[in-house]
């Protein structure tokens, strides 16, 4: 079943040598931004969602698609499903690439495998329909496959998980592409236990390390993108998941969102693009500032940017976790610097006042909230 939600020119005049993706998950925030800005480059997308009937999940992508309907590109969004087999094939036969963001997160946890589900069993699907296009007169070029910081470094006694042991970079400085999340056995790092994070965290490993077994078996072009926390501007007018709702409620005041090292949503997605389309980019790559901004550097930060505003109480302390990470392969991708934590954070909060989905106290007056 297939809906054509935007056709933004007509076949006569979408350009024939225009790439097409399949972008999974497509309604998500990260696959959001991947739609964002294929169709600001004029691609034909293709993408995915659990369910044609749940419009209001995916409505936002029919905005962006006629956004840019000077750009030539088209939006057709299929149905699928990450637990079952072939019903991916719609979307992926017959495109050039092929983008995996799509998985599934929830702070409730009954059996912590249901993570592993998701994401290897998930990820076998969407690469056996890349294996039917081999096939075919018009095989996927490449996939590129969203995971984690969580495969790389495991984060373990860091705060949100406690694991026997505490990973250690490779090279003595800082994680990078060369370093591998450790698990439960045999280096006392991740478990499926019944802590969300964790039981999430070890599933991105397992995913990471499938997909590049799968792919070096069946001879397939395939990159891994492991974005950190992922912070930035909202696409949609929906607040749905944790980078969404921790942006919406340190937006308003509510909490305080300062937990970890970021990525920014406009560099995750750039990096997807960048390493689909960039020959021998097969690698995996890192979408993490160096470091995590202190809570004092942060709050100065949004307090600079948007006088007056009103945060949630925080410690207001300089320390920060001695944790350190090198993206500098995936900065010589993009040709440029990652987005700063302060930047990202600001862009992040700017954007949803700008589509008015939050307000702060202290900057909209009492009319607004």
């Amino acid at each position: 079943m297939i809906l054509i939600f935007c056709i933004a020119a007509s076949s006569l005049t979408l350009a024939a040598s225009a790439p097409s993706a399949c972008v999974t998950g497509a309604g998500g925030f990260v696959s959001t931004e991947i739609v964002y800005q294929l169709l600001e480059l004029g691609w034909e997308v293709h993408g995915t969602v659990r369910s044609l009937e749940k419009t209001e999940k995916f409505s936002h992508l029919n905005d962006i698609a006629e956004q840019f309907a000077d750009k030539g590109g088209k939006l057709v969004i299929h149905e699928a499903d990450l637990l079952k087999q072939g019903s991916f094939d719609e979307c992926i036969i017959g495109r050039d690439y092929v983008f995996h963001p799509a998985t599934i997160f929830s702070p409730v946890v009954d059996d912590p495998y249901w993570f592993y589900e998701a994401a290897v069993t998930g990820s076998k699907h969407v690469l056996e329909s890349v294996v039917k296009s081999q096939e075919t007169d018009h095989p996927v070029k490449k996939t590129v496959a969203t995971m984690s910081v969580f495969s790389i470094h495991n984060m373990c006694n860091h705060g949100l998980i406690t694991c026997p042991k505490t990973q250690q970079p490779k090279n003595g400085k800082f994680f990078n592409e060369d370093d591998w999340s450790h698990t439960l056995v045999p280096d006392g790092g991740y478990a499926y236990t019944q802590k969300p994070f964790e039981a999430y965290g070890r599933s991105k490993v397992d995913q990471d390390k499938y997909t590049r077994e799968f792919c070096h078996i069946h001879g397939l072009e395939c990159a891994t993108i492991h974005p950190g926390f992922v912070i930035g501007p909202p696409r949609g007018n929906r607040v749905s998941g944790v980078s969404l709702e921790t942006i919406a409620a340190t937006s308003s005041g509510d909490v305080w969102g300062n937990l970890a090292v970021v990525g920014d949503n406009r560099d995750v997605a750039e990096a997807h693009i960048k390493a689909a389309i960039t020959p021998g980019a097969n690698g995996r790559y890192l979408v993490t500032n160096y470091k995590m901004d202190s809570n004092k550097e942060l709050q100065e930060c949004l307090e600079k940017r948007f006088p007056g505003i009103k945060l949630a109480d925080n410690d207001g302390s300089d320390a920060i976790p001695q944790t350190f990470y090198g993206a500098k392969i995936t900065e010589d991708l993009l040709g440029r610097k990652l987005t700063s934590h302060c930047q990202a954070w600001g862009d992040a909060i700017a954007g949803f006042y700008a589509k008015g989905l939050t307000t702060n106290p202290g900057l909209h007056n009492k009319e607004e909230l």
